[in-house]
């Protein structure tokens, strides 16, 4: 799945923006904390062709998903500041603490190490 997500085998279509977000994007980044939670991927919107490309096909209820698909209330704010890491866009860091500072599988461990390993250099830095 990560390789597709950054291409479209089709000329003329503009397929919807994607990119890793919340545990996935974490480990991505560098910052694996969280162990067992499915990956979850932003999407622009649901488009079945996309869908194909990366491997992926809606379900219905009662199956357990191997990717949760997030279609974000604010796009622009997810994918104009995601990033590329090796060929796979990726939400930024700070996208990745905002949501998953309330996620209930660890997600406050997980936000509170970003802060302090990422955010707190940051502040320091702004501070001295």
């Amino acid at each position: 799945m990560a390789s597709s997500l950054s291409s479209s085998k089709h000329t003329g279509r503009v397929p919807p923006r994607r990119c890793l977000g919340l545990f996935a994007a974490a480990e991505v980044l560098g910052f694996k904390f969280v162990h067992g939670v499915q990956p979850h991927l932003y999407i622009e919107r649901i488009d079945q062709e996309a869908l194909h490309e990366l491997g992926l096909s809606l379900e219905i209820a009662g199956h357990e998903p191997d990717v949760i698909l997030r279609v974000p209330k604010y796009p622009e704010a997810v994918f104009r500041a995601a990033v590329e890491r090796d060929g796979v866009p990726t939400s930024d860091i700070l996208q990745v603490w905002l949501d998953i500072s309330n996620h209930p599988a660890r997600g406050k461990d997980q936000a509170n190490l970003l802060r302090k390993r990422v955010f707190s250099q940051i502040l320091d830095k702004a501070h001295a």
